[in-house]
């Protein structure tokens, strides 16, 4: 089997599991339990570019893909 980078943390895994299980794992703890904030420890927070909807601008987490920062 081939392993590939994950897409959202670069963990090496699986070819069809992409993205990882931890990945999975911690996306359904955001938008179950975790209001929309991440939750990832510091090493594993990759923030992405500025995400808009409306008037309300945050920076996102691509491992979770929850709110890191609220900017407006």
């Amino acid at each position: 089997m081939d392993a590939v980078a994950c897409d959202a943390c670069g963990e090496r895994t699986f070819a069809w599991t992409n993205p990882c299980l931890a990945c999975v794992k911690a996306r359904a703890r955001v938008a179950t339990t975790g209001r929309g904030r991440c939750g990832c420890p510091k090493r594993l927070k990759r923030p992405t570019d500025v995400k808009r909807i409306g008037s309300r601008t945050w920076i996102a987490c691509e491992r979770c893909l929850g709110t890191i920062e609220q900017l407006s």
